[in-house]
Parts: structure tokens; C-alpha cells; sequence
């Protein structure tokens, strides 16, 4: 038998799992929005017709237990090349308008398909395309960042005066300030490469002017350019204005001062919204603003057309409120193009230093109207500062008064009445007017339109949605969206939960306004028994919406604004929840902490991915310090591994179901495109991880007796100590003893000046904890489907562009001299966003130096992302080809290389199909092989580009020093085949070669790479797939089985592959005896004895597997998602309503404390995120927002 027959074999996935289910017309059915019961009749439907079988042979078995196979070729994976969309058919010359008439008859427009399958519908047709001028290199993610910035040559609508060097007097003064406020505010290499070589060497560039110069004096000639509004120049009108807001005090009827009294709060620094929406127009990134929303339709090569969810302005929504307006009435005398200027608004507090109580509460703007892999990137200068929002002083408690037992419910309602009051500078009657009438503007291609802004989206964390939304912070009816009851929240996916998120929220004005009259007219106290009953069986607080107030006569409605948030809800709320309870259990499954040690170990152990995909894990996970979202994730896609086997049965298997449940939810609610196919999938997998999550609370939770960890018990002993202190030092000023009474219990003991009073027994107590279900993230969950339909996928809205903007302002607020810290980062955001708006608009090429030398030092230089790979062809690092085998004579590695070896290029120099190298030549035929120098030359990194399945080139960077595993396409056809094979690079080669003879096809010198690799078969009996909720297992190929180490065309190789170690089957030598081997790293003397694929480890990662990725041409065979889970819609029987404490309006969060970093916990203590000790993450200071309640 030969080789290759081992090889096709061992590759080969020995499972329970089969390919998907196609027709007779190779179609596969689309999975159902809800899982279906097994049925056994219909899980194994026949494939596509097989080839006729071969003679009947009798069954050999490999030393391993499997049985051989015939050889099948392996398939080489075609990937396409993203490509811009074709253009446009041009409008008729001298139109600027859209064809209307009367009857509102649509002209619609449909673009041909490319060779993707994707097609634009338009409902008008669309009068500009910015994606026809779209340059391939924008296509890619990782190619863009390496090539010089440049600027096209545009006509500018701003006169000639306002480009550089104005404002300044000459182009000398003018370089150097630009080089001041742009780039890295640190002194490197770089920074000093870009002075000598952008300012200093510039032909413009002159000493004699540089005589007078002063940077303090350049600085206010920038800042006066503020000043200089007009017409002309729309952008010089959108600076900074600094106001105060008035909010008016309720103080109650025993209040002397009367009823409530207002309050002044300063520091509020906010722009006008049109003037932005003027500026951005104007700006050079307009030209690649989308106005004419459209429908994207997908036709995959084996199926039915499907719709395409991406873009904001692919979205129901704009397109819904873009047939609205144009069905509006033309204002008089115009008849100018209407289009929509879509607004997506961002809020959240955030800490400016790392220690500190300094503080910066930014509200930014994005426009939808620019492509979101654009505007997502922090570098693309995309965010607008709309205003800096100021926190409640702490005068006001004095305002309010000590004596006042009204106090902690005042200051919440005075927080929400700041808010408003600020919105309502925000939306001013500018932006009103231009809300209901439009406002006229020439767009950068010459065409004069009409702009109507729509606010489409607001992301924000729970907290501040509570503030927007005017609910109460995890009340009776805690959602913003829709009027669900807390007691309902566990019912996530049931038929139930569907039907309850249907009764959506809608602003109730008058029932807002009659509480506000029992208290500021009649002076009932907030929660009064008359305001309560208005107010407690929705959630609803006694506060005027300045959204609903302002815009809801046009149609607006604020509760269909406030998106989801798959950082806080997810990442920092479900998984965070559950992966501190699961630290727990550990604890509670074992003493002294074993198993939560074992769990640091794996974690430590595992490998990286890709470029910061998923990173080294140096610190023991299970104390969660300085986590960020981030971190969060990667913990997730690498959990399964981690948790295999710590706990016994039943307990393990609900615990990796759940980790599966939960990374396969996370992954389908964050893809950066979605089809029709993909949303029935995250719809079906929002029904299973509510299952899961019921399983898990009533099954294991249930069985153990958690209590809360060392951190957290210390975190609830500092929330404690400083409740007593605020109790004391108001009992000193409320009531300070008489003179001669004795001094029993006087303000020394409270304030601390005697002896350190005793613990109390609660605070040595560990408390239980029990895992809750009953929280709004849960429920958040079951609205990411509609969200993603109404507004585009998740990414488009994530909270984490504002968590990135916040760098912006932390590395501004780093350049004050912390006086007046707010005002001066005003005055440095406009001074960067003016120089920047200047380079912009200049129309010569602008390359910054330091981009170049990092292509000068890198021997590597950037791939071109029209190669499928690259490798450097330096030959610094050469070897004798004989010196592999010399080096380690009893490696099964490194024997036989060199045969093997010219065996590899033999095939390919005759241009057959890689077969394994399988076909052994003769020593005659491999004569005719003539390596030049008998030098391999080694190659220390390889790069593979691919196309991802969201149409964007992508590319992964490997080096064979450390973990550098590939996948390749499988060519096993069978019932139990895997759709890709694997293998380690141990080296990346590349040689000279002659081939000679008559069988030679080039005689000529040629240039050949290839990669040196370990060959990874399946593991046989592991059941894995969607359906089992179990990722695929692998394994080194012995050394007792024919070629477990081989040569391979790096050209097939499809991209980098996550192989994380089978921590419960422990380590091996028995795959490789030999001692050292080139098959291991060094120092290593064993293996492990199986890999988890981690399919889990980027989105495009999963797309291959569970199929239908738009930029996966020729890729038909995946795993099946879902064949037939055995779901059922239970009612529950184990968790009960019942069992939640729902007296209290208010939740306190299962994380709160040392964990807590998104706000939902200590509500009852507004400065507990300035505990120095506690571990604050980038989502931090939002506590400073939450309710009393």
C-alpha cells in the first residue's frame, strides 16, 4: 500500500459527524430559525451521487486503528480578490436632482452581479457611488497601514486661503506646528525620522522664519481661526462653546426654600450640530459618503439568493426612513436631491489617568454614511467631539442639605434631569429646524443636496442607556427596548420571551408629566406612594425626554435608538458573569484552590494566534486583574480546552456545552457580514444558549454551594468600611455631643483618631453567591437579531469605538497642565482636527516618513494583497540540503530529506497535482534535479493572504519558531470527512533549482518555496460539530505510521489554523521517540497528545466551518451547524421566577465590586470606582451614573 493512502487516511476525521445534507441539485438546505427535534429519518440524507465504488478489497487497518483509504487529490482552495462594486450608469448631464413625480413611482435600479454573487437594489436610483472609486488596497485590512497617506486631488468647496499654510504666515511655521499636534506625543524614533524628513527637509522649509518663532503665539493664531465663520468656510464654524445648565432641585414640602430651587452646573462644553454636520460635508472624507441607501443580495453558487446585512446604509432603517422622506413634500422653491445624514452617537465616562479621580464624560459622532471599515479605525480621524458632559459637584449635597433623608433618590433624579438638560443644548432649535426642513450644502463631486439628519443609533453601556432611555437602572421592567419584566428574563429563546419583546417601549409624555406635578407642584418626595403608582409598573422615572420632547412630531422615537452593546453585554456581562461563577465552582469543587490552579496552568500554556488575535495569557486568569474586553474574549475562545475534565460528570459535559453554546452565540452575534443564512443561525443559537444557561443554573449551580472569592469578599469589606465612615461623619455633624457628656461612642472612635474598632462578623463571613439569570444583559441577548436587521451588523455600532475615540482624549488630557483640564483639551481637539482638515485638502501627497522605514527595516517588506503568499527570497540563511539528515541520522524529521525532498519538486516541476508526495521517483529521476549549491535557504516568516468572508482581504503571519499551524483543504469526500487538513511548519525553504532531461518542461534557472511540515490526523471516536457542541480534535501522525512528516506547496495552504492542547489527555513521547527532534521545539521532549481546532478563534475562523461566507467561493463542504439538536421549549421545571428576590426595584449585580467594570454594581455608593485597590478596566467610571434604586 502506498504512502499517500496513509497520509489521505490519517488526515481523515474518524467522527459522528457528516458533511451537509445537498439536493439533487448540489443545493443545502438552509437551517431553521429554531432548532428541531432528531428525527433519524431525515439526519442522514444522502450527498451528492459518489463515484463508482471500487473493487471490494478486504478491510486493512495502520498500526493506528484506522482503516486505509484511496488516495483522493487534494482540492486547491480558489480564493478571489475583493474588488470595488462596478459603477454606476451615469445621471443625464445637468441633473441634480432624483426623477419624481406626483405619484411617488419609484426608480428603481439594480446592479449587475460580480463574481461574488452580490448584486445591488436600489429603491432610487442613486445620483453618486463612492465604492466605484474605492482603490483595492482599501479592500484590504492589514495592506493599507503600510503604504504613505496620501490625499487625492478633489475639488475643494473651501477657497484657496484656508489651505495650507493658513492660518499661519508662512509654510515653515505651518510644518512645524503640524508636526506638533499630529503623530505620537512621545519623543521616538520615529517622531524624530518624521521632524527630519517631513518638516525639516521640506522645500518649503525655511530657517529664517523660524527666527520669530513661538509656539504659544502660533498656538492662539490657530485658535482664533475659530472665530472666522462664514459661508466660504463651514468648517471654521464648528468650535467650542462653554455654557452652564440649570436644573431644577425638588426638595419637598418641609424644605423652607419651597418646593425645589435651581441649581447651577458650569463646565459644560459642547459644538453646535449643524456646524459639525457642515464641517463634515466639506471635509475630503465626504467623498465616500453613501446617500442613496440600498438593498445587498447574495447568490451563493449552491442555493437560493440571500439578503446581505452590513452596512448602516443597507439597513431597514435608513432605507424605511429614506422612503419616507422622499415622499415628504420638496420645501418651497427647492428641488434639490433630498438625502439622509445619518447620526450615530456615542457616550461614556471614562477616567483620563490611571490613578486619579480626573475624569472626562465625552458624548462623540460618527456618520453612518461613511463605510464602517473606514470610520471603526481609530486612526481615521472619523469621530466628531459633540460635547464634554459634566458630572453633578459635590456641592450639590450641600445645595440639598444633610438633614435631608431624601438625599440619595435627589441626587439620582438630579443626574438624570443633567443629562437632559444637556441633550437639550445638544439638539438645539438649529438642529430642529434642520431635523424637519433640511439644510443645503454642495458636496464635494460639485452636486448642490439637501441633507436631513436622522439619528439612527446610540451605543452606550447600561447605565447611560438608562439615562437616555429615562428607566430605571434594572428595575421592574429593566429593558429600554421593550417593557419585558425582570421576573421573565430567564425565558431567553423561549416562545414566550419572543412574544413579551413584541410590546415595545414608546414614550409616555403625559404620565411623566403628571408625576413631575405631584412632585414639584404638590411636593410629594420621588418615591411617594401617588408617583410610584404612575410611575413602578413600567420603570419609568420623573423625567422629561428631551429626544422624545424635541423630535418625536417628526416621527423619532428614542427607544428604537438605543442598540445593543455586545462589549458590556456580552464580553464584560454574560460570559464575564459565568466564567467568575465557573471560578466558583472550581472553588467550591475542590479545596485549597486545585482546580482553579490546574485552570491558571492551561491558560498559561496556551498558544497565541494571529496578530494579537488571541494573546499570551501571563497572569493566573482566575483573578481577573486589569481584564478588558478583549481579554474577556480570548478567555472565551479558548475556554473549552481550559475546562476539559475539572469537573466529574454530568457537570463537565454541561459546562463544555455551555462554553460552546456561548463562543458559538458570541461569534454569530459579532460576524461583520450576516446573510439570511447566518441570522437564522444566530436565532437558533440565541435559543440554545438559553437552554444552556437554564441547564446550567438549575443542574450545576444548583449542586454546588458557591461563595463569594477572596476578591470579592475584600471589595464587599471595603464597600462596607466606607458606608460606616459616611455614616459617621454624618452622625458628627448632624449630631455632636454636648459639652461634659462622656465620650462613649464620640467621633474620635468613628472618625478614627482612637483605637481601630473590631471586624464585624459580616465582614469575616464569606457570603454565598448564586449565578443569576435575572439580569437585563441576559435578556439583551434575544434583540440582537431584529438590531441587526433594522441597523447593520454589530460592529457598525459597537461601544468599542467609543472605548477607542478615549484615547484621543486620555493622550489630549496627558498635554495639559491639568488646570482647566476640559477647556484646554478643547482647544487641542480643534487644533489637531484643523491641521488635520488642512493636510487633507491639500492636494499635493503628503508621505509620512516613518511608514517607510518601517519598510526599510523589515526584511520581509509589506504582501501586495493580490499574492496568495509571501516569503522572503533572502539567502542570508542558507543551509547544505545534506546537512538536515547529517544534523539528526535517527530523526524521523529530518530522514531521508533530501530524497524526499526532490520528490516534492519533482511532482510539482512536472506540473502534477499534489498527491502527498506519494509517487516515489528513482534515483535516475531525481539526477535530473539540480539544487543550486545544494543550498536551502530559510525563511524566518510566512505570510498568507486570503479573502475573509466579509469581502475584505485579510492576511495571517506565521513563523515557524513558534506555533505555526495551517489548514489546507481536505480531499475525503466520505460520510465522515473533514473539510480541511492540518499541519505544523517546522520550516519555511526556498531554493534554486535546474530541472533537466527529457521530461523537463523549463531547463532555465527557477526560483521554488515550500514548507517543511508535521502532518496532524483526526482523533478516531471524538464526536464533535455543531449539533454535539464539541470542537474537533487532532493529533500528531506517529512516527510508526508511513510519512508523518512530508513537504508542502505553500500555494495550497488556506490560512493559519488555532490548534490548542487537549489539556486532560496529557503529554507524550510515544508520537516521536527521538531526542532531540526538528520536529519539536527545542527543549521540548514530548508532545501533546491531541489539539483542539479552535474554530472559535476569529469570526472568518468560524464561516469556513459552519459555511455560507460571501468571500468563500468554492468552498461547499463545512460542518453542519445544525442537523438536529434536541431542543425543546421546557417551561422551566428548575428554575423558577420564584426563586428571584424581586422586592427590591434594584439588582445588585453578581460581579460587583474588585470584577465590576461596567457600572452595574455598589449603586449604592457613587465613588466606589475611586478605590484605588480596585482593579478598574478600560470601561471604568460608569458607576458614577447609576441608580439609587
Amino acid at each position: 500500500m502506498s504512502s499517500s493512502a496513509v497520509i489521505a487516511q490519517l488526515l481523515t476525521f474518524d467522527c459522528y459527524q457528516s458533511a451537509p445534507a445537498l439536493d439533487a441539485n448540489g443545493s443545502q438546505d438552509l437551517p431553521h430559525p429554531t432548532p428541531v427535534a432528531e428525527d433519524p429519518e431525515t439526519d442522514n440524507l444522502p450527498a451528492l451521487p459518489p463515484p463508482p465504488p471500487p473493487t471490494e478489497v478486504p478491510t486493512v487497518f495502520t498500526a493506528s486503528g484506522r482503516p486505509w483509504r484511496p488516495l483522493r487529490l487534494p482540492a486547491r482552495y480558489i480564493d478571489h480578490l475583493p474588488v470595488a462594486p462596478a459603477p454606476l450608469p451615469p445621471i443625464a448631464p445637468g441633473s441634480t436632482a432624483l426623477p419624481r413625480v406626483i405619484l411617488h413611482v419609484r426608480d428603481a435600479f439594480k446592479t449587475a452581479r460580480d463574481h461574488f454573487g452580490i448584486r445591488r437594489e436600489y429603491a432610487h436610483r442613486p445620483s453618486y457611488d463612492p465604492d466605484s472609486a474605492i482603490p483595492d488596497e482599501h479592500l484590504s485590512s492589514y495592506y493599507s497601514k503600510y503604504q504613505p497617506r496620501q490625499t487625492k486631488p478633489i475639488e475643494a468647496p473651501s477657497p484657496t486661503e484656508h489651505l495650507p499654510p493658513w492660518p499661519f504666515q508662512n509654510m515653515t511655521t505651518y510644518l512645524l506646528m503640524e508636526w506638533m499636534y499630529t503623530g505620537s506625543q512621545q519623543k521616538s524614533a520615529g517622531e524624530v525620522d518624521r521632524l527630519a524628513q517631513s518638516v525639516l527637509s521640506h522645500p518649503d522649509f525655511d530657517l529664517e522664519d523660524v527666527a520669530s518663532f513661538n509656539a504659544q503665539r502660533q498656538a492662539a493664531t490657530l485658535d482664533r481661526s475659530d472665530n472666522e465663520a462664514g459661508e466660504a468656510a463651514p468648517f471654521l464654524a464648528d468650535g467650542w462653546r462653554e455654557s452652564s445648565v440649570d436644573i431644577d432641585v425638588p426638595l419637598g414640602a418641609q424644605d423652607g426654600r419651597g418646593l425645589s430651587a435651581p441649581f447651577t452646573v458650569h463646565g459644560l462644553h459642547h459644538r453646535s450640530l449643524l456646524s459639525i454636520m457642515k464641517a463634515a460635508i466639506t471635509d475630503v472624507t465626504a467623498c465616500r459618503f453613501h446617500f442613496s441607501p440600498f438593498k445587498r443580495f447574495w447568490k451563493p453558487s449552491n442555493g437560493p439568493e440571500q439578503r446581505v446585512f452590513d452596512e448602516a446604509y443597507t439597513s431597514d432603517a435608513w432605507i424605511e426612513e429614506h422612503d419616507k422622506l422622499q415622499k415628504q413634500s420638496n420645501e418651497p422653491d427647492c428641488k434639490l436631491e433630498k438625502v439622509i445624514l445619518s447620526l450615530m452617537l456615542w457616550s461614556d465616562s471614562t477616567h483620563l489617568t490611571s490613578f486619579g479621580v480626573a475624569k472626562l464624560w465625552p458624548l462623540y459622532l460618527y456618520f453612518g454614511n461613511l463605510p464602517k471599515y473606514f470610520r471603526g479605525k481609530p486612526g481615521s480621524a472619523t469621530a466628531h467631539h459633540v460635547a464634554y458632559i459634566p458630572s453633578l459637584p459635590d456641592s450639590i449635597q450641600d445645595f440639598i442639605g444633610p438633614e435631608n433623608g431624601i438625599k440619595p433618590m435627589v441626587l439620582t433624579h438630579c443626574r438624570r434631569e443633567l443629562m437632559q438638560k444637556v441633550l437639550d443644548k445638544v439638539v438645539d432649535d438649529e438642529f430642529v429646524h434642520a431635523y424637519r426642513h433640511g439644510f443645503k450644502m454642495k458636496c464635494l463631486d460639485g452636486v448642490w443636496r439637501r441633507f436631513y439628519p436622522r439619528i439612527f443609533t446610540y451605543s452606550a453601556d447600561y447605565p447611560e442607556k438608562t439615562l437616555i432611555a429615562l428607566i430605571r437602572s434594572n428595575g421592574k421592567c429593566p429593558c429600554p427596548r421593550c417593557f419585558v419584566e425582570k421576573s421573565e428574563i430567564h425565558r431567553l429563546g423561549q416562545v414566550k420571551d419572543r412574544q413579551t419583546r413584541s410590546n415595545v417601549r414608546s414614550y409616555m409624555g403625559d404620565l411623566i408629566r403628571r408625576a413631575r406635578s405631584f412632585i414639584y407642584e404638590k411636593g410629594r418626595v420621588i418615591a411617594s406612594t401617588l408617583v410610584e403608582a404612575l410611575l413602578f409598573p413600567r420603570s419609568w422615572v420623573p423625567t422629561v425626554n428631551t429626544f422624545a420632547e424635541k423630535l418625536s412630531p417628526f416621527g423619532f422615537d428614542p427607544h428604537e435608538i438605543m442598540v445593543v452593546d455586545l462589549m458590556h453585554e456580552f464580553e464584560l456581562g454574560v460570559w464575564k458573569s459565568v466564567f467568575i461563577h465557573l471560578i466558583r465552582i472550581l472553588h467550591a469543587a475542590a479545596p485549597a484552590g486545585r482546580l482553579v490552579a490546574e485552570l491558571d496552568r492551561r491558560y498559561r500554556l496556551m498558544p497565541t494566534f494571529g496578530n494579537s488575535t488571541i494573546r499570551k495569557f501571563t497572569t493566573n486568569v482566575s483573578e481577573m486583574k486589569k481584564l478588558a474586553a478583549h481579554n474577556y474574549e480570548d478567555l472565551l475562545q479558548c475556554a473549552m480546552p481550559a475546562f476539559d475534565g475539572l469537573l466529574p460528570a454530568p457537570h463537565n459535559n454541561i459546562v463544555l456545552t455551555l462554553i460552546f453554546r456561548l463562543a458559538e452565540w458570541h461569534a454569530l452575534a459579532k460576524l461583520h457580514m450576516h446573510t439570511d443564512t447566518t441570522m437564522l443561525l444566530l436565532d437558533s443559537a440565541t435559543t440554545n444558549l438559553g437552554q444552556e444557561l437554564r441547564r446550567f443554573s438549575r443542574t450545576t449551580c444548583a449542586f454546588y454551594l458557591t461563595q463569594e472569592l477572596p476578591a470579592e469578599k475584600a471589595a464587599r469589606g471595603r464597600r462596607q468600611a466606607r458606608k460606616k465612615a459616611k455614616a459617621g461623619v454624618a452622625a458628627v455633624e448632624l449630631a455632636a455631643p454636648l459639652e461634659g457628656t462622656p465620650a462613649v461612642a464620640t467621633s474620635s472612635n468613628v472618625l478614627g483618631d482612637g483605637p481601630p474598632p473590631l471586624s464585624t462578623p459580616s465582614e469575616q463571613i464569606t457570603a454565598d453567591k448564586a449565578f443569576n439569570m435575572w439580569r437585563y444583559k441576559v435578556h439583551a441577548l434575544g434583540d440582537y437579531v431584529e438590531t441587526i436587521r433594522r441597523h447593520g451588523t454589530t460592529d457598525s455600532y459597537s461601544s468599542q469605538t467609543g472605548e477607542l475615540e478615549h484615547r484621543r482624549v486620555k493622550r489630549l488630557y496627558a498635554r495639559t497642565n491639568k488646570r482647566y483640564a476640559v477647556r484646554q483639551i478643547t482647544r487641542r481637539e480643534r487644533r489637531e482636527t484643523r491641521l488635520l482638515r488642512a493636510r487633507r485638502a491639500a492636494k499635493a501627497e503628503l508621505v509620512h516618513p516613518h511608514h517607510a522605514r518601517f519598510t526599510d527595516n523589515d526584511a520581509l517588506p509589506p504582501t501586495h494583497p493580490a499574492l496568495h503568499h509571501h516569503i522572503s527570497d533572502s539567502r542570508r540563511l542558507g543551509q547544505d540540503a545534506f546537512s538536515f539528515s547529517r544534523m539528526f541520522p535517527d530523526d524521523p524529521a529530518s530522514k531521508d530529506f533530501l530524497p524526499r525532498l526532490k520528490d516534492h519538486l519533482l511532482g510539482r516541476l512536472l506540473g502534477r497535482q499534489y498527491d502527498g508526495d506519494d509517487e516515489t521517483f528513482t534515483d535516475a529521476d531525481r539526477a535530473t534535479v539540480h539544487i543550486v549549491d545544494n543550498r536551502v535557504n530559510c525563511a524566518k516568516v510566512f505570510r498568507v493572504n486570503y479573502t475573509a468572508y466579509d469581502l475584505q482581504r485579510d492576511q495571517d503571519s506565521m513563523n515557524p519558531r513558534t506555533h505555526c499551524d495551517v489548514m489546507l483543504m481536505s480531499p475525503e469526500t466520505g460520510d465522515d470527512a473533514h473539510p480541511y487538513w492540518y499541519a505544523r511548519v517546522l520550516g519555511v525553504f526556498h531554493l534554486r533549482v535546474f530541472h533537466t532531461g527529457p521530461a523537463s518542461k523549463n531547463t532555465s534557472m527557477q526560483h521554488m518555496e515550500f514548507l517543511w511540515v508535521r502532518w496532524l490526523g483526526g482523533i478516531r471516536g471524538h464526536r464533535y460539530g455543531f449539533k454535539a457542541a464539541r470542537l474537533p480534535k487532532v493529533g500528531f501522525v506517529a512516527e510508526t505510521e508511513p510519512s508523518p512528516f512530508g513537504f508542502l506547496d505553500p500555494s495550497l495552504v488556506i490560512r493559519a489554523c488555532h490548534l490548542i492542547p487537549a489539556f486532560e489527555e496529557l503529554r507524550t513521547s510515544s508520537l516521536l521517540t527521538a531526542n532531540p527532534s526538528a520536529g519539536r521545539p527545542i527543549g521540548d521532549t514530548d508532545d501533546w497528545s491531541a489539539f483542539y481546532v479552535n474554530w472559535f478563534a476569529d469570526r472568518d475562523m468560524l464561516m469556513r466551518y459552519i459555511g455560507g461566507g460571501v468571500g468563500h467561493t468554492h468552498q461547499d463542504r463545512t460542518i453542519p451547524a445544525e442537523d438536529g439538536m434536541d431542543i425543546d421549549e421546557e417551561v422551566d421545571n428548575g428554575v423558577e421566577a420564584s426563586a428571584m428576590d424581586t422586592s427590591n426595584d434594584h439588582e445588585a449585580d453578581d460581579n460587583a465590586g474588585i470584577y465590576e467594570s461596567d457600572g452595574e454594581g455598589e449603586s449604592e455608593d457613587e465613588s466606589d470606582e475611586d478605590d484605588d485597590d480596585d482593579d478598574l478596566g478600560p470601561e471604568d467610571g460608569e458607576t458614577e451614573f447609576m441608580d439609587w434604586e
